[in-house]
């Protein structure tokens, strides 16, 4: 059962850092009305590119069909999931399975590498930001206790999981540590 919830954790882990991330440093600044450079911003007010952000109503831009700024395109389109997950993050995500983890060794990060790369949409669907806009947005600011309370507050916040509380705010800790932004304040639910 151990190695079952140890995998579990450290692969949701993984997932969800690489999923928020990716959303956070594209997707997510068309809550701003903006998109990094090299993206499109369409009718609908989402950040991308292909024809259904920078065809027509394309808003800003290297806009295709109608509408919108031409922006000029630039090399630094953002950063990969390669470039996020580096592998000094990677080895200390990886690093928090235990010894007698039987699949520990299983994962490298060469191998997620190329599981993110044979999606070519990974950590860019809509979905993430539907449940970013509707689920963690509006309460993003009160930290992370709040957005762990929005997630999954009806099955672990109010001292019904405190150790899996605990051990949340330790791996968040330890990703902003390693990401070297400030992991902020309130942080338990």
């Amino acid at each position: 059962m151990a190695f079952h919830n140890t995998t579990k954790y450290l692969t949701i882990s993984v997932i969800a850092i690489v999923f928020v991330a990716g959303a956070l440093l594209k997707n997510v600044t068309a809550q701003n009305c903006g998109c990094a450079p090299g993206l499109c911003f369409s009718q609908y007010g989402y950040c991308g590119t292909g024809k259904d952000y920078c065809s027509q109503g394309c808003q800003q831009g290297p806009c295709t069909g109608g509408g919108g700024t031409p922006t000029t395109p630039s090399t630094n389109v953002g950063s990969s999931v390669a470039d996020i997950v580096t592998p000094e993050v990677f080895n200390g995500i990886i690093s928090q399975a235990s010894s007698d983890c039987a699949g520990k060794n299983f994962y490298s990060r060469g191998g997620f590498l190329d599981a993110v790369n044979s999606f070519s949409d990974f950590g860019r669907l809509v979905f993430v930001l539907w449940y970013w806009m509707n689920s963690v947005l509006p309460v993003v600011s009160q930290g992370f206790g709040a957005t762990t309370r929005a997630i999954n507050g009806a099955v672990e916040c109010d001292g019904k999981e405190p150790g899996k509380i605990q051990a949340q705010i330790n791996y968040y800790n330890d990703y902003c540590n390693q990401l070297n932004v400030n992991p902020g304040g309130n942080l338990y639910c």
